[in-house]
């Protein structure tokens, strides 16, 4: 290993610096480097055959170097190639309107023994279409347009949605409502049920009271009748068993008295006394004006 310089550290001990060609011995002696000597190899057999490929990255990091190659070259002592590079970019529009940009390099270097190098690298690619400012604010304003049409879709949707929530609220109110009256109906059905049953009730206990009290009428009535009928018989027993002269009918007494052959009779007496008496008191009266 090749040390240039020694630096002194805090503590007072040595550190060495490594060149480049130190640095990739070390990283090459890393077992995940293969990759790396894979790249080695191929870049030492273009750099010995003369390979376009080797002197196009030598003249590149020659004439415009990247960033790692700056740091390689920073800590390389050799001799490094100063070179010349030129660009030529040309624009080229096909029948199609597709646009092309070709960007020719060439880059020059002469070699430490006086050899001179030319390089040339082509690159090619679309150009983007440019846009005037009149496509732009024209494209901007078709874009806010639809942006503004998809606001109203959704305000449209969201109207739409409170609109429908607004119906449901108003559904869900009616079929409480309904509800609530259905509910109310049905209580007030079951109480004027109540009191309709209530009415039969009585309606039916009056005409068991009217019933009952038919039946006595009747049992009432046949009792009259009975009794009518046995009047009718102890009438005519009695007027049976009441003399020759006393006599009942219509329900009233009356007498019978013959006298030289006339017949007087008197009624309307309530009682056989009253006829009897009735028909003494005639017999007295007939035998006084007899006498005199």
């Amino acid at each position: 290993m090749n040390t240039k310089n020694t630096l002194w550290n805090i503590q007072g001990g040595k550190l060495m610096t490594l060149n480049s060609t130190d640095l990739i011995e070390v990283l090459l002696k890393h077992k995940k480097m293969q990759d790396l000597l894979s790249e080695v190899a191929t870049a030492y057999v273009e750099r010995e055959t003369g390979a376009v490929a080797g002197v196009t990255r030598a003249m590149q990091a020659a004439t415009n170097p990247n960033e790692g190659q700056r740091l390689l070259q920073k800590g390389f002592e050799g001799a490094i190639i100063n070179g010349e590079s030129r660009e030529k970019t040309t624009t080229e529009t096909d029948a199609d309107g597709n646009v092309a940009v070709q960007r020719v390099v060439e880059r020059g270097a002469v070699t430490p023994d006086g050899q001179q190098v030319l390089v040339q690298q082509v690159q090619q690619t679309a150009a983007p279409e440019i846009v005037t400012v009149g496509v732009l604010h024209t494209c901007l304003t078709g874009i806010a347009s639809a942006f503004d049409k998809v606001k109203l879709i959704i305000n449209s949707h969201d109207t739409i949605i409170t609109s429908q929530d607004a119906i449901i609220v108003k559904h869900t109110a009616l079929v409480d409502l309904v509800a609530t009256s259905i509910t109310t109906l049905h209580v007030q059905v079951d109480k004027k049920m109540e009191v309709l049953g209530a009415k039969m009730q009585a309606n039916d206990n009056k005409a068991s009271q009217l019933q009952t009290q038919s039946e006595e009428f009747e049992k009432r009535l046949a009792s009259l009748e009975t009794s009518k009928k046995r009047l009718r018989k102890s009438e005519q027993k009695d007027s049976r068993k009441i003399s020759r002269n006393i006599s009942f009918a219509n329900g009233v007494f009356a007498w019978r008295k013959t006298i030289d052959k006339q017949q007087r009779s008197k009624s309307g007496y309530k009682t056989i006394a009253a006829a009897q008496q009735g028909l003494a008191k005639f017999c007295n009266e007939e035998n006084a004006m007899s006498q005199d």
